[in-house]
């Protein structure tokens, strides 16, 4: 039993439930209600199925109220037809599942194949089990649950829920032959035959009818899984695309990029080459620099020996 004062736990993420949790318990121990902090500290995180049910029955409660008639109206339209009453069986397995797909449409965020079927079958569970019912209500599941006759049901969904209840009408035994009816016992017993076989045949179609239901169920999963699949490789290949795409810039940009080193080297070798040239040039020079400068040396020592015998 959930105490009170922890279902606002279960409004939060279920990453964090434990933290809350916790606090929650100091906090109640600090108030001397040491009950309800062990109650509390009993509680379990729930699981990612339990958190969108939760979730579910805040947002969408008269959607979840409407799953569960349904699931509810299955049952009694399978008891009736197994008893051998009229009932309109396809039409409330469609309607189960016409009220849980509304349901699920209510998810905010998606959620796994395998996710979505623990969901079916605890809302399946809720509508024979009256605990699973109430924590729902309530919106404080920890956990998802199985349907208690999943094996048998149709489509995957609703419970068959075969035992009668107090509220469906009574229908008498085959065997049994009213006493006043004036018929002979020997004709009783084969009448009691005839009905025996009857109901026999009725459980078999009923049996196809729910291997056939479930068939369809099977494949609708198999379709949303194989749309599920297709989407995953779409994006797959879109992603791929774009990496190629990019690869493919890199590339080019690489290939503009040695170009431009190339060009560079060969500018590089150019200009080294100039300033080679230059460089023999400037020492070509230098040289005849220092041959003017040697001669006008000399004119000038030889002028200065005309001027010295002159003078003598």
């Amino acid at each position: 039993m959930v105490p009170e004062v922890a279902v606002a736990l279960f409004d939060g993420p279920p990453e964090t439930f434990v933290a809350r949790r916790d606090a929650l318990v100091a906090q109640l121990r600090g108030q001397g209600r040491r009950d309800e902090a062990a109650a509390v500290k009993a509680l379990r995180r729930p699981t990612v199925g339990a958190a969108v049910l939760n979730r579910l029955a805040r947002d969408a409660p008269a959607l979840v109220e409407a799953v569960m008639a349904a699931a509810e109206g299955l049952a009694q339209a399978q008891r009736r037809a197994l008893s051998g009453v009229a009932a309109d069986v396809r039409g409330a397995v469609r309607t189960h599942h016409e009220a849980v797909a509304a349901l699920l449409a209510e998810v905010q965020d998606p959620i796994p194949v395998a996710v979505a079927d623990k969901v079916r079958h605890t809302l399946q569970a809720a509508a024979v089990v009256p605990e699973v019912a109430e924590l729902l209500r309530r919106g404080v599941l920890s956990t998802t649950v199985d349907a208690p006759d999943a094996s048998a049901a149709l489509g995957g969904f609703a419970p068959l829920g075969v035992v009668p209840r107090p509220d469906d009408p009574p229908v008498p035994a085959s065997s049994e032959v009213p006493a006043s009816s004036g018929v002979p016992a020997s004709s009783g017993v084969a009448a009691a035959e005839v009905a025996a076989r009857l109901a026999r045949a009725r459980r078999e179609v009923m049996r196809a009818e729910a291997a056939l239901d479930e068939g369809r169920s099977a494949e609708l999963g198999a379709r949303r899984r194989l749309e599920d699949g297709r989407r995953v490789a779409a994006a797959l290949q879109e992603a791929a695309s774009a990496a190629r795409e990019r690869a493919e810039e890199a590339a080019a940009t690489a290939a503009r990029l040695a170009v431009a080193a190339d060009e560079a080297d060969v500018r590089a070798q150019e200009a080294m080459d100039l300033v080679g040239n230059l460089a023999t040039a400037l020492a070509q020079a230098e040289e005849a620099v220092s041959e003017r400068e040697a001669a006008r040396t000399a004119a000038g020592e030889a002028v200065a020996s005309a001027e010295a015998d002159a003078q003598g």
